[in-house]
């Protein structure tokens, strides 16, 4: 995993501004000029002292400059840090309360689990407008309690594959190949996930974070679910680098506590 640099301790104004690059740009997938940073952070600076802070916030790595003249788009570690240091995760109760009802709806239309997990799947997809994944790993000691889910072992769902073909870094077909061919290495996508994500925490690869060189240019969102306390597999969005990570890690967070508290009533 990239290491934001630590040694470059930015300062409240130089926070708002990169806070401001990362959002802009998820939202709009263009470079981000001190104008719009200004607006958007309330800031109380004008362009020529917002152009320097830019300048050396490129200068330590997080932001680069595609034209001379144009604004600035985050590098890896410019969205690493503002995941580690900058990103509010907002309460989402109200929210929360809709996915555990839509899931629960699914859980009641399916009588197996395979299909349960299917579909949540597919909502999980349509819920993010990213590509979605569920991957059923079974460790040895849960087999036969698999068998009883009928799920079987080291499978993976996939659903919304076709929405990287949506984003606007994807546009060139010849950049959005080699990701869709890691969709359908399944093999590979199983041994990525059961790998690399972490035990009970939310894990987020971001760029070249990704073992699979695929996935350079695309941001992995993924979190562990289990069933009556065991390890049961990983729930994942893949999306483009300047993904919604406000909205995406809580409902991948919470989606795996949920999907694993419904599989559990499954036997």
């Amino acid at each position: 995993m990239l290491e934001y640099r630590a040694m470059y301790k930015l300062t409240e104004r130089q926070n708002i501004i990169l806070r401001s690059v990362v959002e802009t740009h998820i939202e709009t997938a263009q470079p981000v000029g001190s104008r719009a940073v200004i607006d958007r952070g309330n800031l109380q600076a004008s362009s020529a002292t917002v152009r320097s802070e830019l300048g050396y916030l490129g200068e330590v790595g997080y932001l680069n400059q595609v034209h001379i003249s144009s604004g600035r788009v985050p590098t890896d570690t410019g969205y690493r840090y503002y995941v580690n240091c900058l990103m509010n995760v907002q309460n989402r109760s109200g929210f929360d309360a809709e996915m555990a009802d839509a899931l629960f709806a699914i859980s009641q239309r399916v009588e197996e689990a395979d299909d349960f997990v299917e579909q949540a799947t597919e909502f999980l997809s349509r819920l993010t407008q990213q590509t979605s994944m569920i991957c059923a790993v079974n460790p040895h000691n849960t087999l036969v309690r698999y068998a009883r889910l009928g799920i079987r072992n080291s499978k993976i769902y996939l659903q919304g594959t076709s929405c990287i073909l949506d984003q606007p870094e994807f546009q060139d077909i010849q950049k959005a190949k080699p990701v869709l061919r890691a969709f359908d290495e399944k093999n590979e996508l199983i041994k990525c996930f059961d790998d690399e994500v972490e035990e009970e925490r939310i894990t987020i690869k971001i760029g070249q974070e990704n073992r699979p060189c695929a996935f350079h240019d695309c941001t992995v969102i993924a979190k562990r679910y289990y069933v009556s306390g065991e390890n049961a597999g990983t729930i994942a969005v893949v999306g483009p680098k300047r993904i919604s990570y406000m909205f995406a890690v809580p409902v991948v967070s919470r989606m795996a506590e949920m999907v694993g508290a419904i599989l559990g009533n499954y036997y």
